[in-house]
């Protein structure tokens, strides 16, 4: 009996060696909570870009209204003939509403005359809030990391992996067109007794949740990468109505009597400014995919535990390094 119990308590002390010995450094998951929180960080601003480029068209669209007295569409069919037939035709105008008033029959008024302007050129709300939240679940599961690793909180990280989990297994809606979910159905981690705190007891119990928690962060970055990539090309098509429409605003006031050459100087330079502010915010995210297949690499890297996945780790954390100098780039400007 006495033979057997002492093999029974070497089997369990080879197992939690064992797992020990699999287990990420509580310096590895801080380091990957940290990056992880940078990149939630820019993704809620990011989002917000669109917007901001949606409404800045929109405002250059009906400045040349007010100063050309005729509609954009009519106004490049003037300067551009020949449109490139390789992309929209943007210069067929659709035809006049018969009430040309400010206010429209019902006493509103019309969408052309408000101020400031409304655009509904961005990507829909209802579309967006479904990765508000993706994000939002992916930004405290990597404060609940930082918790465990820290302060071996880990009844927060199994409640934020919990919280993930879920949010990544809501069905979500398609960003533009009837594209299918990426995401499947929900199966959430299963609840366990926490508070361990006797030796690596906790830290075991932190590997395991980063370990069942990782198939939905993996998910997570999947649909997150298809939802940057069609916000990016969004962005590249509202950026380009902007330029042309601001061109064309600059030429009409460049061509006023009472204007001098030095206005409209300062006019062009103000543009150029305005123009290369945008052009970075949309650059700035273009090859944000890389970042997001980093996040994943290292998370599933942490999850695995051992030495081999510190590489991993090592060029998400290289990609992350400026990207709190990106955060006041993307914040829409006033």
């Amino acid at each position: 009996m006495v033979a057997w119990l002492r093999i029974g308590v070497a089997v369990s002390v080879a197992a939690v060696v064992g797992a020990c010995a699999q287990l990420p450094s509580a310096e590895n998951v801080t380091a990957f909570a940290n990056a992880t929180t940078k990149v939630a960080d820019v993704l809620k601003s990011a989002i917000d870009v669109n917007t901001d480029l949606a409404q800045r068209d929109t405002e250059e669209e009906r400045a040349l209204v007010y100063i050309s007295g005729i509609r954009r569409c009519a106004f490049l069919a003037s300067a551009s003939p020949q449109p490139n037939p390789s992309e929209p035709d943007i210069t067929k105008c659709p035809a006049e509403p018969a009430d040309q008033d400010v206010r429209e029959r019902t006493g509103k008024i019309r969408p052309e005359f408000q101020l400031p302007p409304v655009s509904d050129k961005a990507i829909s709300e209802k579309a967006l809030q479904p990765r508000r939240k993706l994000v939002e679940a992916l930004s405290q599961y990597a404060k609940g990391l930082s918790a465990a690793a820290s302060q071996g909180d880990v009844q927060a990280l199994e409640a934020a992996s919990v919280t993930l989990a879920s949010t990544v297994s809501t069905a979500i809606s398609p960003l533009l067109g009837p594209t299918a979910p990426i995401i499947g159905p929900l199966a959430k981690l299963a609840g366990r007794g926490l508070g361990l705190a006797i030796g690596n007891a906790y830290a075991i119990e932190v590997g395991r949740i980063i370990k069942e928690t990782d198939p939905f962060v993996q998910q997570a970055v999947s649909e997150l990468k298809s939802s940057i990539a069609i916000v990016n090309t969004h962005n590249e098509v509202l950026l380009k109505g902007w330029l042309a429409t601001k061109w064309a605003n600059l030429q009409l006031i460049q061509k006023q009597v009472l204007v001098s050459r030095s206005d409209a100087y300062k006019d062009y330079r103000a543009a150029v400014a305005e123009g290369a502010e945008l052009k970075a915010k949309v650059e700035a995210l273009k090859n944000f995919g890389q970042i997001l297949d980093g996040l994943g690499k290292a998370h599933a890297a942490l999850a695995k535990g051992g030495v081999d996945g510190d590489a991993a780790l090592t060029r998400f954390i290289d990609l992350t390094g400026n990207l709190s100098d990106l955060l006041p780039l993307l914040k829409p400007s006033k």
